[in-house]
C-alpha cells in the first residue's frame, strides 16, 4: 500500500471518529476556525477536506492538518453535548486543587498515546474511568478520562426476501471508549463533571458518581482534604430562569401542582417558534392552582462570525422524579459555541440559583 493511500486512510479514520462524536453542523464551528474546508453534511465535509489535503495545488499538508484535527477532537470532547454536574467547596480546597492540577503529570500509557482519538485494542472494559490527559487552556484545566461504554450501532445484514438479497440494518452492541471530562475553571470555585449526553437515563447517576470518584482519587494522591466538596443543587435556578424573560427562548417546560403533585409538561411546536413564557396555558393555570416550574429547556440561536453558521444551543434542567421533583443535581448543555460560552452559561446558571 502506498504512503499516500495510508495517509488518506488514516485521515478518513479520524473523520469517521469525529463523525461519531458530533453533528456536522456543530463540528464545522471548530473546523472552520482552523481554516479547514467544510460543507453541509459529514460526507461532503470529508470530501472537501480530502480535496484540500491531497490536491497538489493546495498548500495544506497532512502534517499541518493532523494537529488541527486533534484540536477539533479535543474541543468536541469538551463542549459537544454533555450532562454536567457541579461540585462546590471552600476557597482553600480549590486553591489546593488548582496547585495539584498545575503539578499533575500523567504517566504515558496506551490511553494517553492515542488521545484524543479512540482505540479499543489494549484498553480496559471494566467501565471505570482511566486518567488519560490534562489540558490547560485560557480558562482552566480540562482533565480527560477514558471510559469504555456499551453502545448500540446499526449493522448492515444481507437477508433473502422472496428469493432476492436485501440489506437490512440491525442493532448490535459494541464497546467504545468515551472521553469524559472534569473541568476546573481558574476564576470560579467549582468542579464541572461533563459526561456524554448520550448516556442512558438509568446510567446517569452511576456514570457521574464513577467520574467523580475517579477525580477525587487523583486529588487524594496529592493529599487534598475533600470534606468541603458537595454536589450543587440547582432546583432554584429552574424557577429563576423561567422568569427571566430576556434569557433565551423556553421551548419545553414541566410544571407540577404544589397541592396534588400532578405533573404538567408543555412542549413548543417547532413550526410556531414561540417562547413558552408567553403561552397563556401556564399563566391561566396559575390562577386556578399553585404550580412550580420543575423543568425547562432554553434554546439560543446564534450565527458564528466565520462562515455565518447557525448554531442552536440548548440548556436543559429538570428536577429528578425520584426526589418528588424537589432536587436537581445535574443539567444538560448542548452545542455551546466554544468552552468560553459554556462557562458563561454555567456562571449565569449558578447566579440564577438563588
Amino acid at each position: 500500500m502506498s504512503v499516500a493511500l495510508v495517509k488518506k486512510n488514516n485521515i478518513l479514520d479520524l473523520f469517521s471518529y469525529m463523525e461519531s462524536l458530533a453533528k456536522n453542523s456543530y463540528a464545522r464551528i471548530y473546523l472552520t476556525q482552523l481554516g479547514l474546508d467544510t460543507s453541509n453534511s459529514w460526507e461532503a465535509t470529508k470530501l472537501e477536506m480530502m480535496n484540500q489535503l491531497f490536491d497538489q495545488n493546495d498548500k495544506l499538508k497532512v502534517a499541518d492538518a493532523l494537529p488541527k484535527l486533534k484540536r477539533v477532537a479535543k474541543a468536541l470532547h469538551l463542549t459537544n453535548r454533555h450532562i454536567i454536574q457541579l461540585i462546590q467547596g471552600d476557597a482553600k480546597t480549590f486553591a489546593d486543587i488548582r496547585t495539584a492540577l498545575d503539578n499533575l503529570v500523567i504517566t504515558p500509557s496506551d490511553y494517553s498515546k492515542v488521545f484524543p482519538f479512540e482505540h479499543t485494542g489494549k484498553m480496559t472494559s471494566t467501565g471505570f474511568p482511566v486518567l488519560t490527559a490534562i489540558e490547560k487552556d485560557t480558562n482552566g484545566w480540562a482533565v480527560y478520562f477514558s471510559t469504555p461504554k456499551i453502545k448500540k450501532i446499526k449493522v448492515p445484514i444481507v437477508v433473502q426476501q422472496n428469493g432476492k438479497p436485501r440489506t437490512v440494518m440491525l442493532d448490535d452492541e459494541v464497546i467504545k471508549h468515551v472521553y469524559e471530562v472534569v473541568y476546573v475553571p481558574f476564576n470560579n470555585d467549582r468542579i464541572e463533571l461533563r459526561v456524554s449526553g448520550e448516556t442512558y437515563k438509568k446510567d446517569i447517576e452511576e456514570t457521574l458518581d464513577r467520574l467523580r470518584q475517579a477525580f477525587y482519587d487523583v486529588l487524594r494522591v496529592s493529599g487534598i482534604n475533600l470534606t468541603s466538596l458537595t454536589i450543587m443543587q440547582l432546583e432554584k435556578a429552574i424557577v429563576s430562569l423561567y422568569k427571566q424573560d430576556g434569557y433565551g427562548k423556553v421551548v419545553d417546560t414541566k410544571f407540577i401542582s404544589v397541592k396534588n403533585r400532578t405533573l404538567m409538561p408543555r412542549s413548543n411546536q417547532r413550526k410556531t417558534d414561540n417562547c413558552l413564557r408567553e403561552q397563556k396555558y401556564h399563566k391561566a393555570g396559575e390562577k386556578v392552582e399553585a404550580v412550580k416550574c420543575v423543568g425547562l429547556i432554553i434554546q439560543f440561536k446564534k450565527r458564528t462570525t466565520k462562515k455565518n453558521l447557525l448554531v442552536t444551543t440548548r440548556l436543559h434542567l429538570e428536577c429528578e422524579p425520584n426526589s418528588d421533583y424537589n432536587t436537581c443535581s445535574h443539567f444538560t448543555l448542548e452545542n455551546p459555541i466554544g468552552n468560553a460560552k459554556a462557562l458563561y452559561t454555567i456562571n449565569h446558571l449558578i447566579k440564577s440559583n438563588v
